[in-house]
């Protein structure tokens, strides 16, 4: 999905395609309708006077998810008032949905919606854009997947979403905070847009071979420096933990060192650490079979990591931030950890693996260990939690 600001002109269709306005509306404390001044008297006289028909009948009193539309003839557009309840912090959030899900079933390629009163507080913009866009994300498919009934519904939709903009109508020229906030929002909805995608592939095509892929391609469209680590250059590092959760599978490991800088050579970086389990079986502490297939998700420790870097490409903030990402699968062979056995870390720490399902920390010490020659000014630890955290909760 796309977002424009601007100030807000007469709306005009023709009569092959309608335009489409959409209008926030919340209530007052008496739960009646309330439509910006701002708003009302920029629409044309007849759709004025049947909403205000609407409020004063209650026939239109703008509880959450309640919508009224008026087609004004004469400028082919239709206006939709979408109901989100008595104004507070979520009125962004619930209006996005209501918006996004309405261009989605009558399948509208542009629309407009008027910022005013209703969504003025401060990073209403920013919720109003991030919003939207997650109620419009559909996993796409890649090539050789998409086939199949399913498959091609969900195609159609990622295209007819990437397709559709949104205008962003202010009363008078737009203000820099809110160029600001649009200019972040999407940015941010970029990156988590992204995250999504590499969490939902199937684990034969999210292999470490594809993230490190991924990461060059952010380094080419970003100007990042980017390297991808094979085994062999991972043995040099002594990264023995994170190569022995590794070895079961098939599939090489690879560890990704990923530098954006956007500040001066001295400036201490933030260092992103990623969890990067591909798949994760347990290995010979093999899981249930029940719900394995979830175990895709492991590695969106790492997946958050690049969606990072691509929000930080797409909005250069003046900082420096260096993403680290060890991923491999976790998988049960002949050669595969077993409980008991004993591994050196790259920090020359021997550690007993006594449950071959608590890898995470295996890789991740290794990665800590290396973000150390950063002197980072921080560390952020990005891993999905243990399940054993639900049977302590």
């Amino acid at each position: 999905m796309q977002f424009q600001l601007k100030a807000a002109t007469p709306l005009k269709g023709n009569k092959k395609q309608l335009a489409y306005a959409f209008i926030v509306a919340c209530q007052n404390e008496q739960s009646q309708a309330i439509i910006d001044d701002a708003t009302r008297l920029v629409l044309p006289q007849l759709v004025q006077n049947t909403l205000r028909i609407a409020i004063d009948t209650d026939h239109f009193n703008a509880t959450a998810k309640q919508q009224i539309s008026v087609i004004d003839e004469d400028a082919h557009t239709q206006f939709i008032v979408v109901g989100t309840s008595k104004k507070s912090a979520k009125t962004a959030k619930t209006a996005a949905q209501e918006i996004t899900t309405y261009c989605q079933q009558y399948e509208i390629k542009q629309a407009s919606v008027f910022i005013d009163s209703n969504l003025d507080d401060d990073y209403a913009l920013n919720q109003f854009i991030l919003s939207a866009a997650d109620c419009a994300y559909t996993f796409e498919c890649p090539s050789g997947m998409n086939t199949g009934e399913h498959a091609k519904n969900n195609a159609k939709k990622a295209s007819q979403s990437a397709k559709r903009t949104l205008t962003l109508l202010t009363h008078g020229t737009p203000k820099a905070a809110q160029k600001q906030q649009v200019t972040q929002a999407i940015a941010i909805a970029q990156g988590v847009a992204l995250t999504k995608q590499l969490g939902n592939l199937p684990a034969n095509y999210a292999t470490p071979t594809h993230l490190g892929d991924v990461a060059k391609k952010l380094g080419k469209d970003y100007g990042f420096k980017v390297q991808v680590l094979e085994r062999k250059q991972i043995a040099a590092l002594k990264m023995n933990s994170f190569l022995s959760v590794a070895k079961g599978s098939t599939e090489p490991p690879r560890f990704i060192i990923i530098e954006y800088k956007g500040a001066g050579a001295k400036e201490a970086p933030t260092v992103l650490v990623g969890k990067g389990i591909t798949f994760d079986s347990g290995g010979i502490s093999l899981k249930p079979g029940l719900g394995m297939d979830e175990m895709k998700y492991d590695m969106c420790g790492a997946a958050s990591v690049l969606g990072t870097f691509k929000t930080l490409g797409e909005l250069k903030p003046k900082i420096n931030v260096v993403g680290l990402i060890a991923t491999c699968e976790n998988m049960p062979a002949g050669n595969a950890n077993k409980p008991g056995d004993v591994v050196t870390s790259m920090a020359g720490i021997t550690i007993e693996v006594l449950n071959t399902d608590a890898e995470g920390r295996l890789i991740l010490c290794d990665a800590l260990t290396y973000a150390e020659r950063y002197k980072p000014a921080a560390v952020v630890d990005m891993a999905t939690l243990t399940g054993a955290c639900v049977v302590a909760l």
